[in-house]
C-alpha cells in the first residue's frame, strides 16, 4: 500500500511529486477533507468486518435451510472463504492502491460487495453461495477495507490513533447492527429480501465512502515485482510483528468459531 517511507525519492533518487510528504510538518492532522476521510473509512469498516462479524448466523442459517444436506463442516468453509479472500486479497489490493489511488479499489469493491450479496439472496445451491458470498462478496469488502486503513494514515501522524480508532469504530457498530437485521428481518420478509436490505444499507455507506475517502499521497505506478511484497519481510521488527498477527488472528477466529 502506500509507502510513506520511501516517499522522498523516486527510483533513481530524483525528487519526485511525493518529496516531503512523509515529514512530520507535512500531515494536516485534521481539516475538513481529512475528517472525511476518517468518516468514509468508518463507514467502509462497518461494511467489511462489520459484515464479517456475522457469519456465525449464516452458517446456522444454511444448516437449516437451503443447504440441509451438506454436513456443518462442508458450511464452514462459506465463512472461512469469505475471511480468507477478505484478508488475502490485500496484497492484490495493496498494488492497486499504490498505482491508481484509492478510487478504483473502492468503486470496483463497492459494486463486487453489494452484487456478491445481491447474488446470495438468489442463491440456493453450494457452489452459488461460494461464488457470490465467499468470494465475490468477500473480494469487495477487501477492496473497501484497506484503502479505508491507509487513506486515513496518510492525514494523520500524532493523532492517528485516535483516527484509526475512530475508523475501527464502524467494523464494531456494524458487526452489532447487521446480525440483528438479520435476526429480526430474516423470520419477517425471508432470506433473500433480508440480504438485500444489507446490501442497499452497504451500498448506500459506500457511496458515502466513495465520496468522501482520499489519499493525501498521490498514486505512483510502478513495475509489478514479487521482491517488493518479500523485501519488508528481511526486517526483523516487520516479520516479527506480520507473525503476532498471523496468530492473533488465528486464536481469535479459533475462539470466535
Amino acid at each position: 500500500m502506500l509507502d510513506l517511507s520511501h516517499a522522498d525519492q523516486g527510483d533513481s533518487g530524483k525528487s519526485s511529486p511525493r518529496e516531503g510528504v512523509a515529514k512530520p510538518e507535512a500531515f494536516p492532522e485534521g481539516g475538513t477533507e481529512a475528517w472525511l476521510t476518517v468518516a468514509g473509512a468508518s463507514a467502509c469498516l462497518f461494511v467489511s468486518f462489520g459484515w464479517v462479524n456475522c457469519v456465525g448466523i449464516f452458517q446456522e442459517y444454511y444448516q437449516l435451510n437451503q443447504l440441509n444436506e451438506y454436513t456443518p463442516s462442508e458450511i464452514a468453509w462459506i465463512p472461512s472463504l469469505q475471511i480468507f479472500f477478505m484478508i488475502f486479497s490485500g496484497l492484490l489490493v495493496g498494488k492497486i492502491l499504490d498505482d491508481y489511488g484509492p478510487a478504483l479499489p473502492l468503486a470496483v469493491g463497492t459494486f463486487m460487495h453489494v452484487f456478491g450479496l445481491m447474488m446470495t439472496s438468489i442463491s440456493k445451491k453450494y457452489y452459488q453461495i461460494i461464488l457470490s458470498q465467499a468470494i465475490c462478496s468477500a473480494i469487495g469488502s477487501s477492496m473497501v477495507f484497506y484503502p479505508a486503513f491507509t487513506c486515513v494514515s496518510t492525514w494523520f501522524l500524532e493523532k492517528r490513533g485516535a483516527a484509526l480508532g475512530l475508523v475501527v469504530m464502524g467494523s464494531s457498530i456494524g458487526g452489532v447492527i447487521f446480525p440483528i437485521m438479520l435476526i429480526h428481518l430474516v423470520p419477517q420478509i425471508g432470506f433473500g429480501w433480508a440480504m438485500r436490505a444489507c446490501a442497499f444499507v452497504i451500498l448506500s455507506l459506500l457511496i458515502v465512502a466513495n465520496l468522501t475517502v482520499r489519499s493525501r499521497i498521490p498514486p505512483t505506478r510502478r513495475p509489478l515485482q514479487l521482491k517488493a511484497f518479500m523485501l519488508p519481510l528481511t526486517e526483523p521488527p516487520f516479520a516479527l510483528l506480520t507473525a503476532a498477527i498471523f496468530f492473533f488472528y488465528s486464536a481469535f477466529r479459533i475462539l470466535e468459531s
